[in-house]
């Protein structure tokens, strides 16, 4: 997918545009859209996961035994 319109020539310009470049225009904002769709489950994915990741982090911290609350025999 390319970040460039073919009909970014005509913005901002009185072109009205044809069957075929309406067509065209339509599959191309169904396209991204479902492109954009595509990386929103990928990022509610990856922020699931970072948030799952963090809990463990979490978790392992509160069960490490801390350093302040040993007992060190010589």
């Amino acid at each position: 997918m390319t970040s460039e319109s073919p009909f970014s020539s005509y913005i901002d310009t009185n072109h009205v545009p044809s069957a075929l470049e309406v067509e065209g225009i339509t599959s191309l904002i169904a396209d991204r859209s479902a492109a954009a769709s595509e990386i929103r489950v990928t990022l509610d994915r990856l922020a699931k996961e970072t948030e799952a990741l963090q809990h463990q982090k979490r978790e392992k911290a509160q069960k490490a035994p801390s350093s302040t609350n040993e007992c060190h025999f010589v």
